[in-house]
């Protein structure tokens, strides 16, 4: 029954634009590898009309298979390199651990202010310091810097 079903280019095609149309509305990323691998398909169909179609679909089944793995290799690198990178994304203050900043307003009682580029942050030491002292973040909590004054300053 199959012998005399002929496949040609624009039937890979077709099925490349229904994978790409799932595609959209799941963001799985699965159906994309799946659709370029049908997408070449087409274009090799196109190239050699001749092809049967067992030979056809061992191309999809091949092309499907290395996209799918393209696609988990990129995705699993993207992983990586997002668990890489310490977001300070909604952590405004962590990004400021490690820097120098300027004293603005006297640090008494373990409370006082600092100048952070255009910002000003409070920032609690367990020492006193006048205005002026160069200051090192060390921790934030909550919304203020905990610092600790540089030995030069």
């Amino acid at each position: 029954m199959l012998e005399n079903f002929v496949v040609d280019y624009w039937f890979w095609f077709g099925v490349a634009i229904i994978l790409f149309i799932i595609e959209i509305f799941t963001f799985t990323s699965f159906s994309l590898w799946i659709g370029i691998g049908a997408l070449l398909t087409g274009v090799i169909a196109f190239i050699f009309p001749s092809l049967d179609l067992a030979m056809q679909g061992f191309i999809f089944a091949i092309m499907a298979i290395v996209g799918v793995g393209i696609g988990y290799k990129y995705f699993r690198s993207q992983e990586i390199q997002k668990k890489k990178i310490n977001s300070t994304l909604n952590r405004r203050g962590h990004q400021y651990i490690g820097q120098v900043f300027k004293v603005v307003e006297p640090i008494e009682n373990g409370k006082g202010i600092v100048k952070v580029y255009d910002s000003i942050w409070i920032a609690r030491c367990d020492v006193d310091l006048p205005v002026d002292t160069r200051v090192k973040v060390h921790n934030v909590e909550g919304n203020s810097l905990i610092v600790k004054p540089l030995e030069n300053s």
